[in-house]
Parts: C-alpha cells; structure tokens; sequence
C-alpha cells in the first residue's frame, strides 16, 4: 500500500509519548474536576481554575482520540502484512485483552484486599475498544479506507445523536461508535503527512481553526483539528534521548500501570491532604510518583521476558 508512514515513524514515536505524559498529567489533576468522591479543593483557586481550563478544555478528549488515530496510522501502514488474519487477530487478541485481563484482576484482586475502589481500573475502556477496532478492522479487510471512514463518520453521528437524546449504551458501545472515525482517519493522516506537516499555509490555516474552535468550545470539530495540529507542529525528528525512548518503549505499559497507581496513592491519607489544601504540589508529586512507578515496573517486567505489556 502506497504510504508514508517509514518517512514519518519518528512523528508517530514522539506523538505516542507526549501522548502518554499528557493522560498521566491529566489523570493526576482529575481530583479538581472529574472525581468527586475525593476532596479536591487546593489552596490557590486561580491556579486551580486554569488547570480545569487546560485539562478540560484544551485537552480532555483530544489525547485519547490522538492514541487512536496513530494506532490506526500504524495498523494501515501494516496492513499488507496481515493476509493472515486470524494470526493477527490472535497477536492483537494477545497484544490488547490479556494484558486488560491482567490488570483487571489485579486491580480486583487490590479492591478486595486493600480497599481500593473500582475506579482503579476505569481506564482500561480504551484497550478494550481498540481491540475491537482491529477485530472490524480485520473483519472488512478488503474494504477500502474510503467506506471504512464512511462508516466511521456514520457511527460518530450516531453516537452525537445519542448524546442529544440521552441515550445509554451497554459496556462500551458508546466509545465505539465515538473513536472509530479516529482509527479510520489514520489512513488519511498518514497519506497527507507531507500536505499538514510541509505547507505553511495548511499548518498554520489548521493552527487558526483550532484555536477558533477552542474559543468557541466546540469539541467535536476540535478534537479533529487539535490532532491534526499535532501532525502538522510535532517534529518528525529522529529521537535520539534514551529516556524519550525508553518512555516510547515502555507507554502501553506506562498507560495500564500509571492509572491505578494515581488511584492507589489518591486515597493515602498523605494525598488526601495535600489534594485538600494544596493546588500545584499534589498534582507534581502524583505525576512524578505515577510517571516514574509505572515506567520503573514496566522496565522490570520487561528485563524478566514479562511483554505482555
């Protein structure tokens, strides 16, 4: 398939990471906005008030499609080496649900044993609904980009219906029909790399609209243009820091881990303190704590021949 993706791998790789470090921090500042069965009041309003500006206005809900998207700008790059599909169906199947299956248990198992609540596992949503992108994505393997993205374009307005008339889905059939049109994109994105990255006039044409669109708190068309901003501004330099490649190495682990330790760690009585009276300084110690933790566990699992993650 005619495709760019070899020339801009090293896009990819240093999207994956500011990816990751973005869903950590934003993880770490969920007491301020999202949790409300944890205090989460701070010291400094202000500084607080910004922070929910920055989380839930500039990138709640735009990370998580850009793990989509480069996803499936890889899975399209591939996707002549996929002829045999129940093969690869079983290296995703082994890649995507065991290490979810992992985790949950674990998290089940600290839930009954320690105390902590289920929210511990609450992240694995995206690696479950990723797996069922590559199962249709496979299924219509002879389907062209073109009705793969008509059907995810079909499916997203489905789910923007359902958000209008209040309509519940089971599981996570929701986040299907939301992120597919992400995934089918991928395609796109990296076909027009050279276009968004190389063209002044495009970058900074995509830089407008966002900005735009951000003002104007329109998410959904921002969430699209804020992940082509990422193709057209992030360099597709060649990384040559072991630490920014060993955070690429190790982000889908990175990702399993850090959450349930934010979690685990959140409802120390320590934390709970400094989430109560601090702003800045709670947040910067969870990071540091949930970035560092998970990266140091996924090395060792690694250096033991553990790779599920």
């Amino acid at each position: 398939m005619n495709n760019n993706f070899p020339q801009i791998s090293n896009a990819v790789i240093n999207i994956r990471v500011i990816a990751t470090i973005v869903i950590v921090f934003y993880h770490c500042t969920c007491p301020f906005h999202a949790w409300s069965n944890v205090i989460g009041g701070g010291n400094n309003p202000d500084i607080a008030n910004v922070l929910r500006f920055i989380t839930l206005g500039v990138v709640y809900d735009t990370m998580l499609p850009t793990f989509f998207l480069i996803s499936g700008m890889i899975y399209f790059a591939r996707i002549d080496s996929y002829n045999d599909r129940i093969k690869t169906f079983w290296k995703k199947f082994d890649r995507l649900f065991i290490p979810v299956a992992i985790v949950t248990s674990v998290c089940l198992w600290l839930r009954k044993s320690v105390g902590l609540p289920e929210l511990s596992a609450g992240h694995l949503w995206f690696v479950e609904v990723l797996g069922i992108y590559f199962i249709i994505t496979l299924l219509l393997y002879k389907v062209k980009p073109i009705w793969l993205l008509a059907i995810s374009l079909c499916m997203h307005g489905a789910y923007v219906a359902s958000t209008k008339y209040q309509v519940e889905f089971p599981w996570e059939f929701g986040h299907i029909l939301k992120y597919f049109v992400y995934f089918a994109i991928g395609y796109y994105a990296d076909f027009y790399y050279d276009c968004l990255a190389k063209k002044k006039v495009v970058k900074y044409a995509v830089l407008v609209i966002t900005l735009f669109l951000l003002c104007i708190r329109q998410q959904t068309l921002y969430s699209f243009t804020f992940n082509a901003l990422l193709l057209c501004f992030i360099p597709n330099q060649e990384p040559t820091n072991g630490l920014w490649l060993s955070l690429n190495r190790n982000s889908f682990a990175i990702y399993l881990l850090h959450h349930p330790i934010v979690v685990a760690l959140l409802y120390t009585p320590l934390f709970q303190d400094l989430y109560s009276q601090f702003t800045c300084l709670p947040i910067a110690l969870m990071f540091v704590l949930a970035l560092v933790v998970s990266w140091v566990l996924s090395e060792g699992l690694h250096k033991v021949g553990f790779n599920y993650f």
